[in-house]
């Protein structure tokens, strides 16, 4: 039999600000969406397990599609990229998956869902 506790305890949690250099150097700092989206550009941009200074849930899968048919890779691809970018915590989710042949390439359209808001992304995927 397991104990039973009726005394609930609540945690206090408050948003930390995402505050960060921007990339562009002319912008200075960004915060909030634009802090979300520059990192959503780094993240499908850094191959993961391959840096020795980053950890291992940071960055993406997607070069392990290479010379896969296009439906597999369309399909891997949405996992792929809902898995890199669900791992900041300022990300919700990734929906609205729309897959264009763009030559020997795939091109992924999809909506990045996040607590400041929506926004939009497009990812070539190399074949």
């Amino acid at each position: 039999m397991l104990p039973e506790y009726n005394n609930a305890v609540t945690i206090d949690t408050e948003v930390l600000p995402s505050k960060t250099f921007s990339i562009d150097e002319n912008a200075g700092m960004i915060d909030n969406l634009e802090a979300v989206k520059q990192a959503v550009d780094i993240i499908l941009d850094v191959n993961r397990f391959e840096s020795p200074i980053l950890p291992w849930s940071f960055g993406n899968e997607m070069r392990n599609l290479i010379g896969e048919p296009m439906d597999f890779a369309a399909i891997e691809s949405e996992r792929y990229i809902k898995e890199a970018l669900k791992q900041d915590d300022r990300i919700t989710d990734v929906v609205d998956f729309e897959f264009t042949e763009n030559g020997g390439a795939l091109l992924a359209s999809y909506r990045v869902v996040t607590i400041y808001g929506d926004f939009t992304r497009e990812t070539e995927v190399s074949l």
